[in-house]
């Protein structure tokens, strides 16, 4: 008995050719993730690796001209750059003084940056020392107990110094030491 081949042969070409299509869509897919991928700097999400690297310090302008301060975290370099100025490892194309963001080629890519924004820093006048009252301007409230601890605690002090340069003189005193040898005639 012989078996029809046309049947056989159909059977096993379909899913060979339906498989091979389907790897085909597979990597073109794969490409397209790996061109676009969530997770790459620049793409959407954090910036991580070499673009996260670079932060925008500051900006001023001089006789009309915008300069940029570019820190690279990872060299910790910093750079002052012109708008559009060429001979740099980053370029900075555009400046949105709104929104305080700037368009910077970076290694290849284009890059926005936000200002960084710096530390909050409290001035002398907030603070408020041990031993003193709130802040006031002009003249700062004392609590008289700290300064009568201060002054116990520096008596002591200047005491165990004179103790110690007198020991040091006891020592160091030619009385105590041995006599020198005398020459002989």
């Amino acid at each position: 008995m012989r078996l029809p081949l046309l049947p056989i042969f159909l059977s096993l070409t379909v899913p060979a050719m339906a498989l091979a299509a389907s790897a085909g869509a597979a990597s073109e897919s794969l490409e397209k993730l790996t061109a676009n991928s969530p997770f790459a700097p620049g793409q959407g999400g954090n910036a991580t690796g070499e673009t996260a690297s670079l932060e925008f310090r500051g900006v001023f302008t001089d006789q009309g001209e915008l300069f940029f301060s570019l820190f690279d975290s990872v060299s910790k370099t910093s750079v002052w750059v012109g708008l559009n100025e060429p001979g740099h490892a980053s370029a900075v194309r555009s400046y949105d003084s709104n929104a305080q963001t700037i368009n910077v080629d970076h290694k290849g890519r284009s890059l926005t940056l936000a200002l960084k924004k710096g530390p909050i820093v409290v001035s002398a006048s907030d603070l408020t020392l041990p031993g003193m009252g709130p802040a006031s301007p002009g003249s700062p409230a004392i609590n008289p107990a700290a300064s009568t601890d201060d002054a116990r605690r520096l008596a002591n002090i200047a005491a165990e110094i004179r103790r110690r340069r007198a020991m040091r003189q006891q020592v160091a005193s030619p009385t105590n030491a041995a006599p020198a040898p005398s020459p002989r005639p």
